[in-house]
């Protein structure tokens, strides 16, 4: 007689990696691998009478109620399995409300195939406009700086909305509970910083996005995350071209001579020829 093998971890994983909290509809009980953003309890009772986890899948992100956490902690992996029952409306709109009856959590360790955990990794953001495209509940994680800490029509009963810059100093709204309001208070003027937030869509627009605090890092270690580099050569490569454009602006209708200026086109020419390559392409006519 021939015994099958077991279903290793790595089985099991991808085979309910496949599942997305966007497809579930009332009625539905399914299986998902998540991670766990964070977990919230009752704290007006003693012991607690509910516990929400917020779920992400790699894509979205929801709350669904639990049993309290045994040896479960925000940013574990987990296999949850969730049932989807009719909620209250909101806004006019029905919503759907989340139930965990099974939860346990996977020990990354027993997973060797990395690429696994690629779609939970946070999406970098440079422009405002990447966020167009991204859907509710989407983590993403930008290297910014604050643009305002006191916009107008930025305070709610509950939340505190700042104002950080993108690449190009464009406004993005991050929204973000009081209590965590002092945390970027601390920061120095035009201190740059790694966000991870989470991406909210808007009832008035299809296409308006807004962020929702999750944490950030500040400190000399953000420059070792390969988006501060990517950051950084953008803005070299976007002032190179700048400086390139008023270099020649001069020396086409200035008449006084500038050696200094001279010799800044030419090592701006040598440097772009060097490293931007797609600059100079784009300048060729056809």
């Amino acid at each position: 007689m021939t015994v099958k093998p077991e279903k290793s971890i790595e089985d099991v994983f991808e085979k309910f990696m496949e599942n997305t909290f966007a497809d579930l509809e009332i009625g539905d009980r399914e299986t998902f691998v998540a991670q766990i953003n964070q977990i919230k309890q009752d704290e007006k009772h003693s012991p607690p009478q509910w516990y929400l986890y917020y779920l992400f899948d790699g894509a979205k992100t929801i709350r669904a109620f639990g049993r309290a956490p045994n040896k479960i902690n925000a940013g574990d992996f987990v296999i949850v399995d969730i049932a989807v029952k009719k909620g209250k409306p909101f806004n006019g709109k029905m919503q759907l409300t989340y139930k965990i009856i099974s939860i346990n959590k996977i020990e990354k360790e027993n997973i060797r195939s990395s690429h696994l955990f690629k779609k939970f990794q946070y999406h970098e953001v440079m422009r405002k406009a990447d966020l167009q495209t991204l859907s509710d509940g989407t983590r993403v994680k930008l290297f910014t700086k604050i643009l305002n800490l006191h916009p107008m029509k930025g305070e709610k009963e509950k939340y505190q909305k700042i104002l950080i810059a993108d690449i190009e100093e464009k406004p993005i709204s991050l929204w973000l509970k009081k209590e965590d309001f002092h945390l970027f208070e601390a920061l120095n003027d035009d201190e740059y910083i790694i966000l991870k937030a989470v991406v909210k869509n808007t009832d008035y627009s299809p296409t308006a996005r807004f962020l929702s605090f999750e944490n950030f890092i500040r400190g000399e270690e953000i420059y070792n995350d390969p988006i501060a580099q990517h950051f950084i050569e953008e803005k070299i490569k976007s002032h190179c071209q700048q400086l390139l454009t008023y270099t020649n602006l001069w020396k086409t209708y200035i008449a006084q001579s500038n050696l200094g200026i001279e010799l800044l086109s030419l090592i701006l020419k040598n440097f772009q020829e060097r490293n931007y390559q797609d600059l100079l392409q784009k300048e060729v006519p056809s």
